[in-house]
């Protein structure tokens, strides 16, 4: 008889990615029983971006807030909240992670964080009523846009049967988050998940050369691609490379971005080699 397995989610996950979601996991958990034994304590204003933040110094506001869940109070939706986000960050995070380097996904996490932090911040600083972030959920809208950059042509099967783009999904669910927080006038995190949206779409555009596949988008982004290669070549210094060198780096660079990333200067070297070979 044929077996059916089921794959819940990756089969090997890299230890930073498991304290990364343990800790989240753990700290939403504990903060919203602590919340609703001590409401009169109202700890998650403690662990949040607010203006209570920046008037009393509390720095360790910008490492927690992109951790937390919002809201933070204990309840169903909450503990669902929780599951889901932390599952999603989990495959998300595994799927960047391996095909990338170990530096490549630390330096895009790190910058999210600090995107996500500055775009709340500002929004926070610049409302004239009380405003409150907590960005787990903007994270999650970094990692999704870097997975469809990554993986533009990526599916998803709904009941077996149904096939949709993954990219697809991703930009609808995004769009409706933009739509429900402007509606709620919810605006650190209409703010966070934008930047944080914008930074992953750009920061894979020219940092990992990686493309949408979206028609619309493509000239723009294969111009992109090229001035990114530009300022790479331009800003590294390194010796000239013989024929056989610079032939295999361009045929690497060709078959990840196209024949279109060379610059008219690496294409004139191309065709020179090229026409040596036959003669």
């Amino acid at each position: 008889m044929q077996q059916h397995h089921f794959q819940f989610g990756p089969t090997f996950t890299p230890p930073f990615i498991k304290i990364f979601i343990g800790t989240i996991f753990i700290i939403n958990l504990v903060l919203s029983i602590f919340d609703y034994l001590f409401p009169d304590l109202y700890l998650p204003l403690y662990l949040g971006l607010s203006w209570f933040c920046f008037e009393y110094g509390f720095i360790w506001q910008f490492i927690t807030a992109p951790l937390l869940i919002n809201p933070t109070h204990f309840s169903t939706n909450f503990f669902v909240h929780l599951i889901i986000n932390c599952y999603l960050i989990w495959t998300l995070s595994v799927s960047i992670y391996t095909r990338l380097s170990k530096k490549n996904f630390y330096g895009f996490i790190i910058g999210a964080w600090i995107v996500i932090d500055l775009a709340a911040s500002f929004s926070i600083l610049g409302s004239t009523a009380f405003s409150y972030f907590n960005g787990n959920t903007a994270l999650l809208c970094g990692l999704a846009i870097a997975f469809m950059m990554l993986n533009p042509h990526s599916n998803i099967f709904l009941l077996h049967t149904l096939k949709l783009q993954a990219r697809w999904i991703i930009l609808f669910f995004l769009g409706l988050s933009f739509v429900l927080n402007i509606i709620n006038h919810h605006w650190p995190l209409f703010f966070a998940y934008l930047f944080a949206a914008i930074y992953a779409y750009f920061y894979s555009l020219l940092i990992w050369h990686a493309r949408s596949e979206i028609a619309v988008l493509t000239p723009i982004e294969i111009r992109l691609v090229k001035f990114s290669w530009a300022m790479k070549n331009f800003f590294t210094i390194r010796p000239k490379q013989n024929d056989a060198e610079f032939m295999d780096a361009m045929l690497k660079k060709i078959a990840e971005d196209g024949r279109q990333s060379l610059s008219k200067k690496e294409k004139r070297r191309l065709d020179k080699i090229s026409k040596k070979k036959k003669h």
